[in-house]
């Protein structure tokens, strides 16, 4: 019986995930087991999570016309493992989150993937700038995460510019070495962008990054923000922020220095707010952010709660550790 691509995806995935799982010595067995599918019509491929997968295991399916690819969290797939895979002229996804393995050329087979949209490298954390110059000229490539590639400098950012224009998703979330000017550079090239996370970035986000934001196309097509731990990140620079009209979800979790007076100058439409662990947040300004319907607090300075009763949109609130309960802890 022939059986589908669909169905050989799922019969793998489920195989991959729970056959191919077993001790040490019943490794090779399992390699062998994946020689069986040379002949089959694979185009999908799932071993996420399979902690005993190893380079060899990638080697039946090199010249398989892969449309979508998940090796996430298989630490032991290096760049060898990946050169196995020769025909990706088809991929549209791929997802590599946490596979530490990878360092310099293993991408480099990603160079003919001319249909890709999605590409997450998140957790890849020993990934060198020259690993990303394949990616340079992906003419479909939308959604690109970088989030933990701590090994990254503003060499790699200079390799990425060919792309940004096309970006809808950026992630470059705890990007360990990138410089202050280096992300001002890359944040001018985005034209199309619709989620940005910048959080946890040790140069941290300030006023010449948001006016970078504010002053260039982005500004039309920004819909979520991520400034999470953004030291440098006043309340007097957030009016730069009220400038993108279009933003619904915005986070400032960690920014020790954003206070009631910042929230005031942020833009009516946001619908999505994080400001936990921003202990100088002590209640919500009234008639503003009358369209929130998520608000996170948690760890805040909040203590007056009844200042929420005026959002009548909210839906979602986290209020975990946040003062109040300090202040309700005394009264009794």
């Amino acid at each position: 019986m022939l059986l589908s691509p669909f169905y050989l995806y799922l019969i793998f995935r489920w195989n991959a995930k729970r056959s191919f799982r077993g001790t040490p010595s019943s490794l090779p067995t399992n390699h062998l087991q994946l020689q069986s599918l040379r002949d089959c019509d694979v185009t999908r491929l799932d071993l996420s999570s399979c902690k005993d997968v190893s380079d060899d295991w990638l080697e039946p399916f090199g010249t398989k016309s892969l449309t979508h690819l998940s090796l996430a969290y298989c630490p032991g797939v290096t760049d060898a493992g990946l050169l196995h895979l020769t025909e990706l002229g088809a991929l549209r996804h791929a997802n590599l989150t946490g596979c530490t393995g990878l360092r310099f050329g293993g991408l480099t087979p990603f160079k003919q993937c001319w249909l890709m949209t999605t590409l997450n490298l998140s957790g890849c954390r020993h990934l060198m700038d020259d690993a990303l110059k394949p990616l340079a000229h992906l003419p479909a490539l939308q959604h690109l995460r970088l989030r933990g590639c701590r090994q990254l400098t503003d060499v790699a950012l200079t390799f990425l510019s060919p792309l940004t224009p096309q970006l809808k998703t950026l992630d470059l979330n705890q990007g360990g070495q990138f410089s202050a000017s280096a992300l001002c550079a890359c944040l001018e090239g985005l034209t199309e962008i619709e989620f940005l996370d910048l959080g946890y970035c040790p140069e941290g986000i300030g006023r010449e990054a948001l006016e970078v934001l504010t002053r260039g196309r982005a500004s039309a097509t920004l819909q979520t923000l991520i400034l999470d731990a953004s030291r440098k990140l006043t309340n007097a620079d957030l009016y730069l922020l009220g400038q993108l009209n279009f933003m619904r979800v915005l986070s400032l979790r960690a920014c020790p220095s954003i206070s009631d007076a910042g929230l005031c100058q942020l833009p009516q439409g946001l619908e999505d707010l994080d400001v936990s662990h921003c202990r100088g947040v002590r209640l919500l300004p009234n008639q503003i952010l009358m369209s929130l319907r998520k608000i996170n607090l948690a760890h805040s300075g909040l203590r007056d709660v009844g200042s929420l009763s005026e959002f009548t949109a909210l839906e979602e609130i986290n209020l975990d550790s946040c003062a109040i309960g300090t202040e309700l802890g005394r009264e009794r």
